[in-house]
C-alpha cells in the first residue's frame, strides 16, 4: 500500500488511521515533516495493510442478511494463512467460531475435554443441531484446517469459549480459569488469548493476572459472543463485534482475526467496557420482559386483555412493549443481569426484574392448574401436557428453559405430566410422539415454547397459551 499524511484535524476515513496507513497532522508543519521522515525511513516492502473498506461484495452481503442465509462456499478451496489458533471449548459457540476461523484459513485446533465430542469432530460430525454447521465442519475437517484434541497445543493465538454457569447469582469463572491455567503451560511471551465466554466485569483483569503469576506476558482480549442458537453462523458472520484490550496492538491483531470472517462492523474498546456491553444488552431485554410479565398481572387484576393493551400501546411511535410469556430461558438473558451487578451495590432495578421473571413460570403453571379445578383434591389423577420445552422456538437447546420450573410446579401439585417437543427427544418426563397423542392423553395443555409446529394449533383439550 501507499502511506498517507492527511493535513487535516479529522478524516472521514478513520479506518485508514486504525490500520496504520494514515497519519493525521492537521496544519502542523513539524508533525507533517516528522510523519514524512517516518515513512521515508521505512522499507516500502513493509507498507502492507489489510483493506479496511470491505471486500466488494456488499450487495451479496445485503442479500444474505435479507434472506437470513449463510453464503454457500462449501466447495471452495480454503487458502491457508499459515497461522495457528486453538479454540478451547467445542460447545454451541466454540465449534462454530472454530469452523469459521478454519474456513478463513487459520490452522485451528478445537480443544474439548469430552473425548467423544473430539472424536466426532475429527470424523466431520456435528455434535448438535445448528443450521449450516455440519456442512461447514465437513469442509474444514476434510481440507485439514480443523482438528480436534483433548490437549491444548502451543499456538500463536488462543480463544476461550467455555461455559460460565451462574452459581448463587454470580458468575462461576472456574471453567475460564481452568482453561487459562492450561494455556499458561504451553503459551509463550507475547502471544494472545481471546476470551469469548460471557464473563462478569473485571474477569479479564483477573485472567491477565493469572498469566503474570505464571511468569508469562500475554495480551488478554475480550470479544463477547453475540449469537443465538439456530442462527449462530449467520449472526457470527453478520453481527457487529466488540473487541476489548489494553493495547492498540492487541486490538488490531484480534480485529484482523475477526475480520477474516465477520462482515459486520468491529468496534474497539477497553477490557471492562467490552465485558459490560453484552451483559447490558441482555439485561436491557430482561428488564423489558419483566415489565411485560408484570403488566400481564396488572391487566389480569383489571380484567382487560393484556395483548390488546400492548398491541394498541405499541401503535405509538416511541413505544415498544414486549409480549409476556412463561418466563425467560437460555444461557444469556436469565444469567447475564446477575453477572452485571454481582459486585455492585447499585442495581436493585435489575435484581427486581430478575425476581419478576424467575416467578413467572410458577404463575403460568398455577394458571394451567386452575383450568383443572378449584382445589387440590380436584387435581388428583389429572394429566397436564407441556407443549415445547426448549428455551426458544425451533431449537433443541433446553438450558435455563422456563419449562423446567413449570414441570417442578406441576410435580409439587401432584399431577401427571408428559411433554411434546419435536426438537427435544429426551427431557425430564415422558414424551408423547405427536401433538395428537398428547392432546388425547392430557386434560390440560400448556404451550410453553412457540415452535412453528404450534402456530396453527387445534386441540380438543383445555389450552393455556403462554405465547398468545
Amino acid at each position: 500500500g501507499v502511506p498517507c499524511i492527511t493535513l487535516r484535524e479529522n478524516t472521514e476515513r478513520p479506518e485508514s488511521i486504525e490500520v496504520g496507513a494514515n497519519v493525521l497532522v492537521g496544519r502542523d508543519a513539524g508533525k507533517a515533516l516528522a510523519a514524512a521522515d517516518k515513512w521515508l525511513a521505512s522499507d516500502a516492502a513493509n507498507f502492507s495493510w489489510a483493506n479496511p473498506f470491505g471486500d466488494g461484495h456488499v450487495a451479496e452481503t445485503i442479500l444474505d442478511i435479507i434472506t437470513n442465509s449463510v453464503p454457500n462456499t462449501i466447495d471452495e478451496e480454503i487458502i491457508a494463512k499459515n497461522e495457528t489458533l486453538s479454540v478451547i471449548g467445542m460447545g454451541y459457540m466454540g465449534l462454530p467460531i472454530a469452523s469459521l476461523l478454519a474456513e478463513a484459513g487459520y490452522k485451528v485446533t478445537g480443544v474439548d475435554l469430552n473425548s467423544d465430542k473430539v472424536a466426532a469432530i475429527n470424523e466431520a460430525q456435528c455434535p448438535f443441531d445448528e443450521a449450516g454447521l455440519p456442512e461447514l465442519i465437513t469442509k474444514v475437517v476434510s481440507q485439514g484446517f480443523l482438528t480436534a484434541s483433548t490437549e491444548i497445543p502451543s499456538s500463536v493465538t488462543y480463544l476461550v469459549a467455555v461455559p460460565t454457569p451462574h452459581k448463587n447469582n454470580s458468575c462461576d469463572r472456574s471453567y475460564v480459569f481452568s482453561a487459562v491455567d492450561a494455556i499458561a503451560k504451553v503459551a509463550k511471551n507475547g502471544q494472545t488469548v481471546i476470551v469469548e465466554s460471557t464473563i462478569s466485569p473485571q474477569t479479564s483483569v483477573a485472567v491477565a493476572q493469572r498469566f503474570a503469576d505464571a511468569g508469562i506476558t500475554i495480551d488478554v482480549v475480550h470479544c463477547p459472543e453475540r449469537a443465538i442458537p439456530g442462527q449462530t453462523l449467520h449472526e457470527l458472520i453478520h453481527n457487529d463485534r466488540i473487541i476489548g484490550a489494553t493495547s492498540a496492538e492487541a486490538q488490531q491483531k484480534v480485529k484482523t482475526i475477526y475480520q477474516s470472517f465477520v462482515k459486520g462492523e468491529v468496534f474497539l474498546t477497553d477490557l471492562t467496557t467490552a465485558e459490560c456491553i453484552k451483559l447490558v444488552e441482555n439485561t436491557s431485554r430482561d428488564v423489558g420482559i419483566a415489565f411485560a410479565n408484570e403488566l400481564s398481572q396488572i391487566c389480569e387484576e383489571l380484567d382487560v386483555d393484556v395483548y390488546e393493551v400492548i398491541r394498541l400501546a405499541n401503535r405509538h411511535p416511541r413505544v415498544n412493549v414486549l409480549t409476556p410469556g412463561p418466563g425467560v430461558g437460555g444461557h444469556c438473558i436469565p444469567i447475564d443481569p446477575w453477572f452485571l451487578v454481582e459486585n455492585t451495590k447499585a442495581g436493585e432495578f435489575v435484581r427486581l426484574a430478575r425476581d419478576i421473571n424467575d416467578k413467572r413460570p410458577s404463575i403460568v403453571a398455577e394458571q394451567a392448574l386452575a383450568l383443572l379445578g378449584d382445589n387440590k383434591a380436584s387435581l388428583a389423577g389429572k394429566k397436564v401436557g407441556i407443549l415445547g420445552v426448549a428455551y426458544k422456538a425451533n431449537v433443541d437447546d433446553c438450558r435455563e428453559s422456563p419449562a423446567d420450573a413449570i414441570l417442578d410446579h406441576f410435580k409439587k401439585a401432584g399431577v401427571d405430566v408428559n411433554y411434546h417437543d419435536p426438537f427435544v427427544p429426551n427431557w425430564h418426563c415422558d414424551r408423547q410422539e405427536t401433538i395428537s397423542d398428547i392432546d388425547n392423553w392430557a386434560d390440560v395443555l400448556i404451550l410453553v415454547t412457540d415452535h412453528e409446529c404450534y402456530s396453527n394449533l387445534k386441540v380438543s383439550s383445555l389450552l393455556l397459551n403462554t405465547r398468545a
